[in-house]
Protein backbone atom coordinates (compact mmCIF):
# COMPACT_ATOMS: atom_id res chain seq x y z
CA UNK A 1 0.00 0.00 0.00
CA UNK A 2 2.69 1.95 1.06
CA UNK A 3 4.33 1.80 -2.31
CA UNK A 4 1.60 2.00 -4.48
CA UNK A 5 1.19 5.56 -2.05
CA UNK A 6 4.64 6.81 -3.19
CA UNK A 7 3.90 5.62 -6.92
CA UNK A 8 1.05 7.62 -7.19
CA UNK A 9 2.56 11.11 -5.62
CA UNK A 10 5.20 10.59 -8.43
CA UNK A 11 2.32 10.59 -11.17
CA UNK A 12 0.48 13.26 -9.70
CA UNK A 13 4.02 15.30 -9.32
CA UNK A 14 4.93 14.82 -12.28
CA UNK A 15 1.53 15.63 -13.81
CA UNK A 16 1.51 18.90 -12.33
CA UNK A 17 4.96 19.99 -13.90
CA UNK A 18 4.51 18.67 -17.41
CA UNK A 19 3.77 21.12 -20.35
CA UNK A 20 2.25 21.06 -23.27
CA UNK A 21 4.86 21.17 -26.05
CA UNK A 22 4.80 22.78 -29.10
CA UNK A 23 7.15 24.26 -32.16
CA UNK A 24 6.13 26.65 -33.76
CA UNK A 25 8.05 27.86 -37.18
CA UNK A 26 9.55 31.11 -37.28
CA UNK A 27 10.76 31.18 -40.97
CA UNK A 28 13.71 30.44 -43.01
CA UNK A 29 16.36 31.81 -45.40
CA UNK A 30 18.13 29.81 -48.48
CA UNK A 31 21.11 30.97 -50.26
CA UNK A 32 22.76 29.30 -53.37
CA UNK A 33 26.17 30.53 -54.58
CA UNK A 34 24.95 31.10 -58.11
CA UNK A 35 21.10 32.17 -59.42
CA UNK A 36 18.79 28.98 -59.91
CA UNK A 37 15.07 28.11 -61.20
CA UNK A 38 12.54 26.93 -58.43
CA UNK A 39 13.13 23.38 -58.26
CA UNK A 40 12.57 22.73 -54.57
CA UNK A 41 12.34 24.69 -52.26
CA UNK A 42 11.05 24.80 -48.21
CA UNK A 43 11.26 24.59 -44.55
CA UNK A 44 8.59 22.81 -42.35
CA UNK A 45 8.01 21.34 -38.64
CA UNK A 46 6.86 17.98 -38.13
CA UNK A 47 5.54 16.81 -34.60
CA UNK A 48 2.99 14.56 -33.06
CA UNK A 49 -0.34 15.93 -33.96
CA UNK A 50 -1.90 17.17 -30.30
CA UNK A 51 -0.37 17.37 -27.13
CA UNK A 52 1.63 14.25 -26.86
CA UNK A 53 5.00 15.62 -28.11
CA UNK A 54 8.08 13.23 -27.98
CA UNK A 55 9.88 14.49 -30.57
CA UNK A 56 9.90 16.60 -33.84
CA UNK A 57 11.46 16.77 -37.12
CA UNK A 58 12.88 19.75 -38.68
CA UNK A 59 13.25 19.93 -41.98
CA UNK A 60 14.81 21.79 -45.22
CA UNK A 61 14.59 21.50 -49.46
CA UNK A 62 15.87 22.77 -52.06
CA UNK A 63 16.98 22.05 -55.53
CA UNK A 64 18.30 23.72 -58.90
CA UNK A 65 16.96 22.77 -62.17
CA UNK A 66 19.58 22.48 -64.10
CA UNK A 67 22.95 23.72 -62.38
CA UNK A 68 24.32 21.43 -59.73
CA UNK A 69 25.15 23.07 -56.92
CA UNK A 70 25.23 23.88 -52.76
CA UNK A 71 22.35 25.90 -51.02
CA UNK A 72 22.99 27.09 -46.89
CA UNK A 73 20.30 27.54 -45.33
CA UNK A 74 19.48 28.74 -41.89
CA UNK A 75 15.70 27.47 -39.93
CA UNK A 76 14.18 30.14 -37.30
CA UNK A 77 12.19 27.91 -34.48
CA UNK A 78 10.26 28.25 -31.26
CA UNK A 79 10.04 25.74 -28.64
CA UNK A 80 6.61 26.47 -26.66
CA UNK A 81 5.72 24.95 -23.17
CA UNK A 82 2.27 26.14 -22.13
CA UNK A 83 -1.02 23.96 -20.09
CA UNK A 84 -2.66 27.49 -21.23
CA UNK A 85 -3.18 26.13 -24.83
CA UNK A 86 -4.01 23.29 -26.49
CA UNK A 87 -3.17 22.40 -30.11
CA UNK A 88 -3.12 20.29 -33.39
CA UNK A 89 -0.83 20.03 -35.69
CA UNK A 90 -1.75 19.34 -39.61
CA UNK A 91 -0.48 18.92 -43.07
CA UNK A 92 -2.36 19.35 -46.75
CA UNK A 93 -1.24 19.44 -49.88
CA UNK A 94 -1.95 21.46 -53.40
CA UNK A 95 -1.57 20.41 -56.79
CA UNK A 96 -1.22 23.77 -58.43
CA UNK A 97 -1.20 24.17 -62.29
CA UNK A 98 -1.68 26.92 -64.52
CA UNK A 99 -0.81 28.49 -67.66
CA UNK A 100 2.66 30.36 -67.48
CA UNK A 101 2.64 33.87 -66.56
CA UNK A 102 -1.49 33.53 -65.08
CA UNK A 103 -2.27 33.15 -61.05
CA UNK A 104 -3.60 29.88 -59.73
CA UNK A 105 -5.56 30.35 -56.95
CA UNK A 106 -6.72 27.56 -54.91
CA UNK A 107 -8.88 27.65 -51.57
CA UNK A 108 -9.43 24.66 -49.34
CA UNK A 109 -12.16 24.49 -46.54
CA UNK A 110 -10.79 22.25 -43.60
CA UNK A 111 -12.87 20.62 -40.95
CA UNK A 112 -12.74 17.66 -38.23
CA UNK A 113 -13.41 16.94 -34.63
CA UNK A 114 -11.10 18.26 -32.69
CA UNK A 115 -9.87 16.05 -29.28
CA UNK A 116 -10.77 17.08 -25.89
CA UNK A 117 -7.98 19.60 -25.60
CA UNK A 118 -9.25 21.62 -28.02
CA UNK A 119 -13.04 21.26 -27.60
CA UNK A 120 -15.51 24.26 -26.60
CA UNK A 121 -12.55 26.85 -26.15
CA UNK A 122 -12.85 30.74 -26.86
CA UNK A 123 -10.47 31.38 -28.70
CA UNK A 124 -8.98 29.42 -31.71
CA UNK A 125 -6.18 30.41 -34.40
CA UNK A 126 -4.25 28.41 -36.99
CA UNK A 127 -0.59 29.49 -38.16
CA UNK A 128 1.46 28.48 -40.67
CA UNK A 129 4.07 25.92 -40.00
CA UNK A 130 6.35 26.12 -42.97
CA UNK A 131 5.60 25.10 -46.51
CA UNK A 132 7.43 22.88 -49.48
CA UNK A 133 7.19 23.46 -53.02
CA UNK A 134 8.43 20.82 -55.69
CA UNK A 135 8.07 21.39 -59.73
CA UNK A 136 6.49 18.07 -60.54
CA UNK A 137 7.68 18.72 -64.27
CA UNK A 138 10.23 21.31 -65.48
CA UNK A 139 10.98 23.83 -63.15
CA UNK A 140 10.13 27.43 -63.68
CA UNK A 141 10.89 30.75 -62.60
CA UNK A 142 8.60 32.32 -59.75
CA UNK A 143 6.05 35.50 -60.02
CA UNK A 144 3.65 35.16 -57.25
CA UNK A 145 3.92 32.77 -54.40
CA UNK A 146 1.21 33.67 -51.03
CA UNK A 147 -0.17 31.37 -48.46
CA UNK A 148 -3.00 32.42 -46.00
CA UNK A 149 -4.04 30.42 -43.21
CA UNK A 150 -7.83 31.84 -42.01
CA UNK A 151 -8.90 31.44 -38.33
CA UNK A 152 -10.48 28.34 -37.49
CA UNK A 153 -14.45 28.84 -36.37
CA UNK A 154 -15.67 26.22 -33.91
CA UNK A 155 -19.38 24.59 -33.70
CA UNK A 156 -20.11 23.93 -30.08
CA UNK A 157 -23.37 21.41 -31.12
CA UNK A 158 -21.73 19.17 -33.19
CA UNK A 159 -17.92 19.66 -31.82
CA UNK A 160 -16.48 20.61 -35.16
CA UNK A 161 -13.75 23.21 -35.97
CA UNK A 162 -13.53 24.71 -39.86
CA UNK A 163 -11.22 27.28 -41.06
CA UNK A 164 -9.40 27.84 -44.51
CA UNK A 165 -6.20 27.60 -46.72
CA UNK A 166 -5.97 30.04 -49.85
CA UNK A 167 -2.90 29.91 -52.02
CA UNK A 168 -1.42 31.73 -55.04
CA UNK A 169 1.50 30.57 -57.07
CA UNK A 170 2.27 31.89 -60.46
CA UNK A 171 5.47 30.84 -62.77
CA UNK A 172 7.14 31.84 -66.04
CA UNK A 173 10.30 30.48 -67.65
CA UNK A 174 11.38 31.91 -70.85
CA UNK A 175 15.29 31.51 -71.13
CA UNK A 176 17.43 28.92 -72.83
CA UNK A 177 17.35 26.26 -70.09
CA UNK A 178 13.27 26.00 -70.14
CA UNK A 179 11.04 23.78 -71.58
CA UNK A 180 10.10 25.71 -74.94
CA UNK A 181 7.25 23.10 -75.80
CA UNK A 182 5.22 23.89 -72.54
CA UNK A 183 3.48 27.06 -71.70
CA UNK A 184 2.04 25.56 -68.38
CA UNK A 185 3.41 24.94 -64.83
CA UNK A 186 2.61 22.38 -62.42
CA UNK A 187 4.25 22.51 -58.76
CA UNK A 188 3.19 20.25 -55.84
CA UNK A 189 2.51 22.69 -52.46
CA UNK A 190 2.66 20.61 -48.55
CA UNK A 191 1.31 23.75 -45.90
CA UNK A 192 2.18 22.73 -42.36
CA UNK A 193 -0.22 24.19 -40.49
CA UNK A 194 -0.59 24.85 -36.29
CA UNK A 195 -3.85 25.13 -34.69
CA UNK A 196 -4.10 26.80 -30.85
CA UNK A 197 -6.62 26.94 -28.82
CA UNK A 198 -7.55 28.26 -25.40
CA UNK A 199 -9.94 30.19 -23.57
CA UNK A 200 -10.27 34.66 -23.11
CA UNK A 201 -8.47 34.34 -19.25
CA UNK A 202 -5.49 32.33 -21.22
CA UNK A 203 -4.14 34.19 -23.98
CA UNK A 204 -4.82 36.77 -26.71
CA UNK A 205 -3.96 37.34 -30.40
CA UNK A 206 -2.85 39.99 -32.32
CA UNK A 207 -2.87 40.23 -35.72
CA UNK A 208 0.34 42.21 -37.33
CA UNK A 209 0.74 42.94 -41.07
CA UNK A 210 4.59 42.99 -42.29
CA UNK A 211 5.70 44.97 -46.21
CA UNK A 212 9.40 45.22 -47.64
CA UNK A 213 9.87 45.77 -50.97
CA UNK A 214 13.41 45.15 -52.04
CA UNK A 215 14.72 46.80 -55.80
CA UNK A 216 18.04 45.80 -57.79
CA UNK A 217 19.47 46.51 -61.25
CA UNK A 218 22.74 45.08 -62.72
CA UNK A 219 25.56 46.96 -61.41
CA UNK A 220 25.53 47.40 -57.65
CA UNK A 221 24.48 44.24 -55.65
CA UNK A 222 22.27 44.14 -53.12
CA UNK A 223 22.63 43.41 -49.26
CA UNK A 224 20.49 42.11 -46.69
CA UNK A 225 19.41 44.58 -44.27
CA UNK A 226 17.15 43.75 -40.98
CA UNK A 227 13.57 45.43 -40.43
CA UNK A 228 13.47 46.08 -37.16
CA UNK A 229 9.52 46.39 -36.11
CA UNK A 230 7.51 47.29 -32.17
CA UNK A 231 3.56 46.64 -31.52
CA UNK A 232 1.77 47.51 -28.35
CA UNK A 233 1.43 44.02 -26.14
CA UNK A 234 -1.56 43.32 -23.77
CA UNK A 235 -0.45 43.64 -20.50
CA UNK A 236 -2.46 41.00 -18.71
CA UNK A 237 -0.22 38.27 -20.15
CA UNK A 238 3.19 37.99 -19.60
CA UNK A 239 4.73 36.25 -22.38
CA UNK A 240 4.16 35.68 -25.60
CA UNK A 241 5.64 34.67 -29.25
CA UNK A 242 5.33 35.63 -32.72
CA UNK A 243 4.14 33.26 -35.66
CA UNK A 244 3.13 33.39 -39.51
CA UNK A 245 -0.33 34.00 -40.70
CA UNK A 246 0.26 34.66 -44.05
CA UNK A 247 3.58 35.15 -46.29
CA UNK A 248 3.75 35.97 -49.72
CA UNK A 249 6.57 37.00 -52.42
CA UNK A 250 5.96 39.03 -55.70
CA UNK A 251 8.76 39.46 -58.37
CA UNK A 252 7.77 41.63 -61.17
CA UNK A 253 8.87 39.43 -63.92
CA UNK A 254 10.30 35.50 -64.12
CA UNK A 255 13.65 35.59 -62.68
CA UNK A 256 16.38 33.22 -61.04
CA UNK A 257 16.77 33.63 -57.88
CA UNK A 258 20.07 33.22 -55.78
CA UNK A 259 18.79 34.58 -51.65
CA UNK A 260 15.41 34.27 -50.29
CA UNK A 261 14.97 34.68 -46.65
CA UNK A 262 11.85 35.68 -44.32
CA UNK A 263 12.74 35.16 -40.81
CA UNK A 264 11.30 36.57 -37.45
CA UNK A 265 14.43 37.47 -35.33
CA UNK A 266 15.14 38.96 -31.69
CA UNK A 267 11.48 38.74 -30.36
CA UNK A 268 11.72 40.75 -26.61
CA UNK A 269 8.89 42.24 -24.52
CA UNK A 270 9.48 45.15 -22.30
CA UNK A 271 6.52 45.22 -19.93
CA UNK A 272 7.20 48.24 -18.46
CA UNK A 273 5.82 49.51 -21.58
CA UNK A 274 3.98 46.76 -22.83
CA UNK A 275 5.62 47.08 -26.37
CA UNK A 276 6.93 43.59 -28.07
CA UNK A 277 10.59 44.18 -30.24
CA UNK A 278 11.71 42.28 -32.97
CA UNK A 279 12.83 42.09 -36.22
CA UNK A 280 12.31 40.64 -39.60
CA UNK A 281 14.63 40.01 -42.12
CA UNK A 282 13.27 39.82 -45.45
CA UNK A 283 15.18 39.00 -48.26
CA UNK A 284 15.30 38.14 -52.28
CA UNK A 285 18.08 38.56 -54.57
CA UNK A 286 19.13 37.57 -58.52
CA UNK A 287 22.78 37.94 -58.29
CA UNK A 288 25.77 38.60 -56.58
CA UNK A 289 29.61 39.80 -57.40
CA UNK A 290 31.72 37.10 -58.63
CA UNK A 291 28.75 34.39 -58.96
CA UNK A 292 29.97 32.54 -62.46
CA UNK A 293 33.03 31.61 -60.12
CA UNK A 294 31.27 29.24 -57.82
CA UNK A 295 33.03 26.28 -57.25
CA UNK A 296 30.50 23.99 -56.45
CA UNK A 297 29.32 24.21 -60.15
CA UNK A 298 31.59 22.34 -61.82
CA UNK A 299 31.86 25.24 -64.55
CA UNK A 300 28.16 25.25 -64.92
CA UNK A 301 28.11 29.01 -63.19
CA UNK A 302 29.35 30.60 -65.82
CA UNK A 303 26.28 30.61 -67.65
CA UNK A 304 24.53 32.73 -64.73
CA UNK A 305 23.68 35.77 -65.52
CA UNK A 306 22.53 39.09 -63.70
CA UNK A 307 18.46 40.42 -64.30
CA UNK A 308 17.02 43.92 -62.96
CA UNK A 309 13.91 43.89 -61.12
CA UNK A 310 12.38 44.13 -57.68
CA UNK A 311 10.59 42.20 -55.70
CA UNK A 312 7.61 42.81 -52.86
CA UNK A 313 7.92 40.35 -49.55
CA UNK A 314 4.36 40.72 -47.79
CA UNK A 315 2.26 38.91 -45.00
CA UNK A 316 0.73 38.47 -41.25
CA UNK A 317 2.04 38.04 -38.29
CA UNK A 318 0.26 36.81 -35.26
CA UNK A 319 1.18 37.84 -31.48
CA UNK A 320 0.17 35.07 -29.36
CA UNK A 321 0.30 36.29 -25.62
CA UNK A 322 -0.35 33.79 -22.43
CA UNK A 323 0.17 33.92 -18.69
CA UNK A 324 2.19 30.99 -17.61
CA UNK A 325 4.87 28.84 -19.97
CA UNK A 326 8.32 29.25 -21.74
CA UNK A 327 9.29 30.38 -25.05
CA UNK A 328 12.61 28.95 -26.29
CA UNK A 329 14.34 30.75 -29.48
CA UNK A 330 16.62 28.50 -32.13
CA UNK A 331 18.39 28.41 -34.78
CA UNK A 332 19.57 25.76 -37.31
CA UNK A 333 22.19 25.98 -40.14
CA UNK A 334 22.91 23.24 -42.58
CA UNK A 335 23.53 22.97 -46.31
CA UNK A 336 22.36 20.74 -49.57
CA UNK A 337 24.32 19.62 -52.40
CA UNK A 338 22.13 19.31 -55.36
CA UNK A 339 23.43 17.60 -58.69
CA UNK A 340 21.53 19.46 -60.67
CA UNK A 341 20.45 18.22 -64.62
CA UNK A 342 16.62 18.88 -63.72
CA UNK A 343 17.25 15.48 -61.77
CA UNK A 344 13.22 14.90 -60.17
CA UNK A 345 13.31 17.33 -57.08
CA UNK A 346 10.83 15.06 -54.89
CA UNK A 347 14.49 12.82 -54.12
CA UNK A 348 15.59 12.78 -50.88
CA UNK A 349 18.87 14.42 -51.87
CA UNK A 350 16.90 17.41 -51.68
CA UNK A 351 16.13 17.25 -48.10
CA UNK A 352 18.07 18.40 -45.06
CA UNK A 353 15.91 17.26 -42.20
CA UNK A 354 16.85 16.44 -38.31
CA UNK A 355 14.78 14.99 -35.45
CA UNK A 356 14.82 16.58 -32.13
CA UNK A 357 13.85 14.56 -28.31
CA UNK A 358 11.67 16.82 -26.78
Amino acid sequence: MKKLSIILSLFIFLSADAQNTFVVWQGFSNHWTYNHRLNRLGDFISQSSENTNEHYTLTHTAATGLGKDSAYFQSNYAIVQSNDVGFFAGKINFNLKGKEGNNCIIKKNLEFHPSVYLERKEIYTAILNGFDITSVADADKLKVLKIDIGDPVYENQTNTLRFTITVTLNTDCKSIECDWFTDEFNYNLDIRYLILAANKDEISCKHISYKKKTIWNKDVEIKPVSMHQSTSTDPVFANGFLAYKSISIYVDHEQHYLDFENTIDSVSFNQQTNTLNYSMNLFYSNWKENMKQSAASGRQAMFAYRSEGWCVMQGELNLIQFKSGTIVYKTRKGSIYWQGKNKTAFDDAAMNAQTILK
